[in-house]
């Protein structure tokens, strides 16, 4: 519920959408297991995650369809750049 609220929130106020996707939303489009997704973080072959809370984390959800696009020779380098 938090998600969205903050969702429509960076939309409305902003003109980079910069929704946050959670863990299991991640891997329900990506891989077929968490353990596969961490090693891809850790090779720099998915994209980073973001802390949201001491115990919370998730990802951008343009940089996970980024990633969806091509996942077999994505690198860190092929997100753009953040604005400012």
């Amino acid at each position: 519920m938090a998600s969205r609220a903050i969702d429509g929130l960076a939309s409305s106020f902003s003109p980079f959408r910069r929704a946050i996707s959670r863990c299991s939303s991640v891997r329900s489009t990506s891989s077929p297991c968490s353990t596969t997704l961490y090693r891809k973080i850790q090779a720099a072959t998915f994209p980073p995650r973001y802390k949201l809370a001491e115990r919370c984390c998730g990802w951008r959800e343009s940089h996970v369809n980024i990633w969806l696009h091509n996942p077999m020779t994505f690198t860190i380098a092929d997100l753009p750049d953040e604005p400012e």
